[in-house]
């Protein structure tokens, strides 16, 4: 029941977190990762880089949840991630998500309170879902509900 954990944790500290929404076809997410978790270690640990900034110097201390929802059409990411360490620029993470997957992906930004509804659904539809960051190392979020 981690799931459950995780969106009983949120729901007390909504106040810190945002959410980044990434939505796009299916088939073009496949043909460039083989899985959700392929994607957010490029994304969060690798190596390319915008304006001279690698993305793991970029996305350092990056702290959170990732949330996916695959449908045959579609594949929607929620990334919720802890803003109090770190305020991140729109423009940054929007040109390093589409360097990644493509001009086409949509990308919305967000507070928790706006996706509150889309993550119970996505908990209620699919149970998979990752922690990251300082939420991953010290597993406090698992430890504490």
């Amino acid at each position: 029941m981690k799931q459950q954990r995780i969106n009983s944790f949120l729901l007390n500290n909504i106040e810190n977190y945002q959410v980044i929404g990434i939505s796009l076809q299916s088939v073009l997410f496949n043909k460039r990762f083989q899985s959700v978790s392929a994607f957010w270690r490029t994304l969060s640990n690798g190596t390319h880089s915008i304006a001279g900034v690698k993305n793991r110097d970029y996305f350092k201390g990056i702290s959170g949840s990732y949330l996916t929802l695959k449908g045959k059409e579609t594949i929607e990411i929620l990334i919720i991630y802890d803003a109090s360490q770190k305020i991140y620029n729109q423009l940054q993470v929007a040109s390093r998500v589409k360097k990644l997957l493509g001009v086409s992906c949509k990308i919305d930004f967000g507070s928790y309170e706006e996706y509150k509804s889309k993550v119970v659904e996505i908990m209620e539809i699919q149970q998979n879902a990752q922690l990251f960051g300082g939420w991953y190392k010290t597993k406090n979020i698992l430890k504490t509900l």
